[in-house]
This record gives structure tokens, sequence and C-alpha cells, in this order.
């Protein structure tokens, strides 16, 4: 329990902190954004860019692994 309160917590800051900065994003509720960010959370990808980690968002790609073990593997190619 104690992470997902601190999840909920981070969540909150962040909202707070947008708001802070960009008054307008108070037309977005605070259920709107987390909302929005759960549905984005649940479906990037972390991946290592000239080693670099950061996260993507793999249009389709949330779709290939719903059975485990995994039954797919992917890769980012820098010269592709």
């Amino acid at each position: 329990m104690d992470v997902i309160r601190r999840k909920k917590d981070d969540m909150r800051q962040d909202y707070d902190a947008i708001v802070r900065f960009d008054p307008s994003f108070l037309k977005f509720s605070y259920e709107m954004y987390v909302n929005a960010r759960l549905w984005v959370s649940s479906r990037v990808f972390g991946i290592c860019i000239e080693q670099t980690k950061t996260d993507a968002m793999v249009p389709f790609a949330d779709m290939l692994n719903h059975h485990l073990p995994k039954q797919t593997s992917w890769f980012y190619c820098n010269e592709s």
C-alpha cells in the first residue's frame, strides 16, 4: 500500500507543479490528468538510445505481450 500511496502523492505533486507553471492547465481536472497519465504509463516501453535510458510510445506494440512468459522480443536500432 505504501507504493500506491507514494505513486498517488507523486502524481498529485506533478499535477500541482504543472498548474503552478501553467494555470491554464486547470481546464483539465486532476482526475483527467491521472487517467491520461495512467493510459500512457501502461503503454510506454523503456528503451535505450545511444546508452541513454528513455521511454517511448510504440503504437500497437502493447498488444504483443499478453501471455507469460513473454513470447516476443524487440530492440531499437539507431541506424534505422
